[in-house]
């Protein structure tokens, strides 16, 4: 008994098919131009995510008198410390570039640091933008 004519035998098709495959993938390659495919490889695992750095602390400008203040500017004003250094530190200004900006001379400021005069300190207080009852 042999196989019949016009039904192929099952190895002849797996054969037949491997051939065609090859064929067809020889045909894709000279029609786009592009490298045969190699075998497919295991992904790669995805690269960390770099850690952006925290954004350095600023002082944002105090719109009214409900304005939160980091815990070390209230230490500092309870501890006597000048409030007119404290919140000029915290702004992050020299005593020159606060006196600029207020409009005072710099030796008023370094006296207002001292102690105050309430019109200085009211220009103070609106260069900082802050109520001038935080400086008291």
């Amino acid at each position: 008994m042999g196989t019949e004519k016009g039904v192929p035998s099952p190895e002849t098709d797996s054969a037949r098919d491997a051939k065609m495959a090859e064929i067809l993938e020889k045909m894709r390659v000279l029609l786009t131009g592009e490298q045969p495919q190699a075998a497919p490889r295991a992904p790669e695992p995805p690269k960390p995510t770099p850690v952006a750095e925290p954004p350095k602390p600023c002082a944002p400008a105090a719109v009214n008198d409900r304005d939160q203040f980091p815990h070390t500017v209230a230490d500092r004003l309870m501890a006597g410390q000048s409030p007119v250094q404290v919140y000029r530190e915290y702004r992050g200004m020299t005593r020159e570039s606060l006196a600029r900006t207020a409009g005072i001379n710099l030796e008023t400021l370094a006296a207002l640091e001292a102690g105050f005069d309430m019109i200085v300190l009211r220009k103070i207080a609106e260069a900082l933008k802050i109520d001038v009852r935080r400086l008291l």
